[in-house]
């Protein structure tokens, strides 16, 4: 029954695969939970939507999957995230913290061709300690930052950022690519670059933001043939912004 007023949880070793054309409405107090791989098997026809039944819901958190997960065409919208003292309207856990929309913590994923929209928590989707692919992705309207990528490894491609209130890409202590990839109307950065990770940024197109492409605190980043229009304050930047790193640095490189 997806009408549920309560959270979905799947333990260890059962993982959840979602029917393509299936919609889950979530109440406002709710949550999807997994210690095991989510599939999503939406189409481009029957998407797979992740929405509230009301005006808002709490997100997805999978953790400690053994099994690495695949989203294909999913939509989710109207997600508030867990934590009021990190996001306004997050719910109260009693302490509990989850940031993003989406997360997958220790959780190797691939996400395809999927939406994230009018999402009022920190991040639409926040990535934690695995490798991913977000590859035909779309993320707009947005009350903060769009993806949230902690100590991991993977790339970015053929995605599209728009509306958004916060970072286009945020990155930390990270390995990752971001190529092919559109970024309009983004109020803070287009991509953050951060603590020690090494990026590549490739075929991007950036327009209007406040910065382009920041490299920050031991961060190496390189771009090629990125095209910048209406930078508010940079196009590219470098420095340190934390006392307990270094400098960064940036090359860009143009054919």
């Amino acid at each position: 029954d997806v009408y549920k007023r309560q959270d979905i949880v799947i333990p260890k070793n059962c993982s959840l695969t979602i029917e393509k054309g299936t919609t889950l409405r979530f109440a406002r107090n709710t949550v999807l939970y997994t210690e095991s791989a989510l599939f999503v098997d939406g189409t481009k026809e029957k998407p797979v939507v992740f929405t509230s039944e009301d005006t808002s819901w709490g997100g997805v958190l999978v953790t400690d999957s053994d099994a690495r997960s695949k989203v294909e065409f999913l939509i989710c919208t109207n997600a508030n995230g867990i934590g009021p003292i990190i996001q306004e309207k997050g719910l109260d856990r009693n302490g509990w913290m989850l940031t993003g929309a989406v997360t997958f913590h220790r959780s190797n994923v691939d996400i395809f061709y999927s939406n994230f929209q009018n999402i009022k928590s920190e991040d639409a989707l926040n990535i934690v300690s695995s490798d991913f692919t977000i590859s035909g992705c779309s993320f707009s309207q947005l009350s903060s930052d769009a993806f949230d990528g902690d100590f991991v490894n993977g790339k970015i491609e053929n995605c599209f950022f728009s509306d958004i209130s916060g970072v286009g890409v945020d990155l930390s202590g990270s390995n990752a690519k971001v190529t092919s990839s559109k970024f309009f109307k983004i109020a803070d950065k287009a991509i953050s670059v951060g603590e020690g990770s090494h990026v590549e940024v490739s075929n991007c197109k950036v327009e209007n933001v406040s910065f382009g492409v920041v490299s920050k605190d031991m961060s190496t980043t390189e771009v090629f043939n990125t095209e910048i229009v209406n930078a508010n304050n940079a196009a590219f930047a470098a420095f340190q912004k934390k006392s307990s790193f270094g400098p960064a640095s940036i090359n860009t490189v143009s054919y």
